[in-house]
């Protein structure tokens, strides 16, 4: 058992994972704002439905306010078709971030193109009109079957930790990617799990921080999904090396 620890604080440690975690959150953010603006702004008018899906499911007084107030801002902020370009290339730059952090973990280097650059132009649209049908069906069908919702959003999570590892490590194998991916998905929720019963025992952040409480909190669990997502990558890619040899 402490072999195991061991080895798993040496995976972290040796390979600078927290940094690269903080790194990655960084970007997550920046890019994930200009992506959030775009969606806001183009289906805002399309939003009442989430809006108050949000306002009756959401008990975290500190949370309601601030998504609300987030799809309000966004939506009444000016825009023009030079701020939405300049959007839809910043979000597309997330795809080069994610890109590096392959070459990281696998020493691989890897080729950055011009058709790549247009290829996740294009991606930005059709992720956000997804992203919209998926939030819209998901705030229709908790109305009617919450159970249903529920098993949806994992099914979400784990296509977004299949989709990150693909991009990742470059690998279609699923079969070879099975240990990090389960590490990933029970770490997601487990920490989600005890993150959300620490926020609800101790409730006095925006006393401490007041409106910057939900950001802080909301950066540190960025950061530590994040973290979770970089050791299943990590571990699944030991594992493709050792199907190789």
């Amino acid at each position: 058992m402490m072999k195991i620890i061991k080895n798993f604080y040496h995976l972290v440690v040796d390979n600078k994972l927290p940094t690269l975690s903080g790194a990655l959150c960084f970007f997550i953010l920046i890019n994930g704002g200009a992506f959030f603006f775009l969606f806001v702004n183009l289906f805002s008018y399309y939003l009442n439905d989430i809006k108050s899906v949000i306002i009756e499911n959401t008990s975290n007084d500190m949370i309601r306010d601030l998504l609300i107030y987030l799809i309000e801002h966004n939506a009444n902020l000016p825009y023009s078709l030079f701020l939405i370009i300049t959007s839809i290339y910043s979000s597309s730059t997330l795809y080069y971030h994610i890109l590096n952090v392959s070459e990281l973990i696998t020493k691989k280097p890897i080729s950055i193109r011009l058709s790549k650059r247009i290829i996740s132009l294009i991606l930005v649209p059709i992720i956000l009109i997804i992203l919209y049908i998926i939030l819209l069906a998901l705030s229709l069908l908790y109305t009617l079957f919450k159970l249903v919702t529920i098993v949806l959003i994992f099914i979400l999570l784990i296509l977004m930790i299949i989709a990150f590892n693909i991009m990742v490590l470059r690998e279609y194998r699923i079969k070879r990617m099975i240990k990090g991916f389960i590490f990933s998905l029970l770490y997601i929720i487990v920490f989600t799990l005890l993150f959300v019963a620490y926020l609800s025992i101790f409730s006095n952040f925006k006393i401490v921080y007041g409106i910057l409480s939900f950001f802080i909190i909301f950066l540190f669990y960025i950061y530590n999904i994040v973290i979770g997502l970089l050791i299943g990558a990590f571990i699944n890619w030991k594992n493709i090396e050792v199907f190789n040899i």
